[in-house]
């Protein structure tokens, strides 16, 4: 790419009064370097050497430039550059040896990573010095019938507690010592309203400390710890979905530290506030329905720090909102987003990163990349196409996300992938000639 097509892509998408002087004082440099190279390149003779650096110079003159503007290209041009960098799958296998389902992944702040799935498969790993994931050992965790686990949910809370659910009455309460190894202690025997074996589907930490766990068949409660760590679960909440039955939890999002939404099957979502001994007291259901204006199953609830709420669930239910200057939530029209048949995508998981930006994944390769302008609406990528062990379409069931950009993607068939969300001057070099495309057309 040359210096004068640099300066032209700037001024196409970027013509703003900020950046003037800098284009300026870019141009008039540019120029300069530019006439002295254009010398070098039509010199003759053994000057391999010197063609060398103009190519270096080249490079690196461009993406030094490129790098200062990257977030201002990223605003100007949200619907090219909202995308991730996906690395190579990672070969993930359940106890047989099979490409397995993920079903949650888990991220420390300081590079653990936990990885759950079918059959057997939880992992513990970590990034090394060169920033490449490495798994161990498969960890063999067992349900209460001693077969193999199934993990639907992990969570790891600031304090460094651990909290690992899935099928079968799966409930483990475990930590990182300091070592960096993971401890797992006894099984929790936990119930659903009719005293059978809950499975586990979403567990969660609360910013005052306690942890939400709901499951199947009114399978929600809140968890303490006691001063020794170990974790007590209180009484089951009452909750039922639109058709009256014991509700079906698949999701939870901790708001603040008072309250949480609450999403399941049939219809279910609820707002709940903890009261001064740890019990979960609900709101009224809200209503919320999907493409066939059906009542919702809901199966993931995200928040970001600024206070945008994000909802998804089967058959095409999206939905942003946000909470009013009463306290109540307030969400806006179903947002029609399409898997890779072109029907609407049933949402699974959805990811906020500390910068505000949205990773939301379902059925059928339906990943996407969204962010929120100054006004709070909500911009989403095109689809990213992402394929599992038998180069099908993956249907993406988790995610992680990481303070320095990275992001780990979960999903069926052995669909699990190490990423990037921050752009680079690579990325955005991929998508200049759109840019460019759509500054000289005016859009």
């Amino acid at each position: 790419m040359s210096f004068k097509l640099l300066v032209d892509i700037i001024d196409i998408r970027m013509d703003c009064a900020a950046l003037r002087s800098d284009i300026d004082k870019l141009k008039d440099e540019l120029a300069i370097l530019e006439s002295d190279i254009e010398k070098i390149r039509k010199s003759e003779g053994r000057n391999e050497e010197l063609r060398n650096v103009v190519r270096l110079i080249d490079s690196n003159s461009v993406d030094m430039a490129l790098e200062k503007y990257l977030e201002d290209f990223r605003e100007h041009n949200p619907e090219v550059l909202l995308a991730i960098t996906l690395g190579e799958r990672i070969d993930i296998k359940d106890a047989d040896g099979n490409p397995t389902g993920i079903n949650s992944i888990a991220a420390t702040k300081d590079g653990h990573v936990l990885v759950g799935g079918y059959d057997g498969a939880l992992y513990a790993g970590s990034y090394n010095e060169w920033g490449e994931l490495k798994l161990g050992e498969r960890i063999d965790i067992r349900d209460a019938e001693e077969e193999l686990a199934s993990i639907n949910s992990i969570m790891v809370a600031k304090n460094g507690h651990v909290l690992i659910g899935g099928y079968s009455g799966i409930l483990y309460s475990g930590s990182y010592d300091k070592y960096g190894k993971l401890s797992l202690g006894e099984k929790i025997d936990v119930r659903d309203v009719y005293g059978n074996r809950a499975d586990v589907y979403s567990v969660v930490a609360t910013k005052d400390g306690h942890a939400l766990i709901g499951g199947n068949w009114g399978m929600l409660c809140v968890g303490s710890y006691t001063g020794q760590g170990e974790l007590k679960l209180g009484e089951l909440v009452e909750v039922k979905d639109v058709y009256k039955w014991p509700a079906n939890i698949r999701s939870i999002a901790a708001i603040n530290d008072r309250h949480a939404l609450i999403g399941g099957l049939g219809g279910v979502l609820y707002e709940g506030s903890c009261d001064g001994r740890a019990g979960l007291v609900l709101g009224e259901r809200i209503d919320i329905r999907d493409a066939e204006e059906k009542p919702a199953s809901i199966y993931s609830i995200a928040t970001t720090k600024d206070g945008h709420v994000l909802i998804g669930g089967g058959k095409g239910a999206l939905y942003a909102g946000s909470y009013d200057e009463y306290g109540k939530i307030v969400l806006g029209n179903r947002i029609d987003i399409r898997d890779a048949e072109g029907k609407p995508a049933t949402i699974n998981s959805i990811a906020v990163t500390d910068d505000g930006y949205v990773l939301i994944g379902g059925d059928k390769s339906a990943l996407y990349v969204g962010s929120y302008d100054g006004q709070g609406r909500l911009t989403l990528s095109e689809r990213i196409d992402i394929r599992d062990a038998e180069k099908k379409p993956a249907s993406i069931y988790s995610f992680a996300v990481t303070d320095d950009g990275r992001v780990l993607i979960g999903g069926l068939e052995g669909a699990l992938y190490v990423g990037s969300y921050n752009i680079s001057s690579e990325a955005l070099k991929r998508h200049l000639p759109e840019i460019i495309e759509k500054g000289e057309s005016g859009d």
